[in-house]
Formats: C-alpha cells, sequence, structure tokens
C-alpha cells in the first residue's frame, strides 16, 4: 500500500466521502491511519465543499490544530491529540469552520 508524501505546497488529502486518503488504501481509524499520522506533519481534509488543512502542533507534537482561509483571514482551531482524528470530529470541524465569520 503506497503511502502519499506530502509535497513542497501541497500536502496528502484525505476524503471525507470515502474515509480513506486520497490514493491509497489507508482508511480513517484503521491501525494504517495513526501509523500514517506519525509520519505526516500535515493533511488536507475536504468533506463536501469544505477543505481545511489539519497540521501538527511543533511544540507538542501529539497535538493537531485545523486551520483554513476565510475572507482573507487564517482562522485555527485546536483538533485534538492523534486519537481524536475521527472522521465524525474532522467533519465537524470543517463544517465549523465554513460557517465562521
Amino acid at each position: 500500500m503506497p503511502i502519499p508524501k506530502p509535497t513542497k505546497n501541497k500536502p496528502p488529502q484525505v476524503l471525507a466521502c470515502n474515509e480513506f486518503v486520497y490514493k491509497t488504501e489507508i482508511k480513517m481509524g484503521s491501525l494504517a491511519w495513526f501509523s500514517w499520522l506519525l509520519t505526516i506533519k500535515s493533511f488536507s481534509f475536504v468533506v463536501g465543499i469544505y477543505r481545511i488543512t489539519i497540521r501538527r502542533n511543533t511544540k507538542k507534537p501529539n497535538h493537531w490544530y485545523a486551520f483554513r482561509k476565510r475572507s482573507g483571514k487564517l482562522i485555527s482551531r485546536y483538533v485534538g491529540t492523534d486519537k481524536d482524528l475521527t472522521i465524525g470530529t474532522l467533519i465537524d470541524i470543517a463544517r465549523f469552520m465554513g460557517i465562521e465569520v
């Protein structure tokens, strides 16, 4: 199973519609998912029209934050630790950040 490597400007992508990391067989919530999280610093999460970037905190490596640009402003929200990166949590955060003013 190939593991996507982030490029300089584009992190790997996770699509909510099928709960898999794009172009892989890594399913969210699986052992492979949590192993994959240990190897990356960020990824893009897409659900419907919402797209957010999830980044690992550099000072606390097992903590993650969501980022999205809205009306020219960068907004961020705390997501949680590795175990909190579930499909439900990410969908809720993406939708919340999508309607935030």
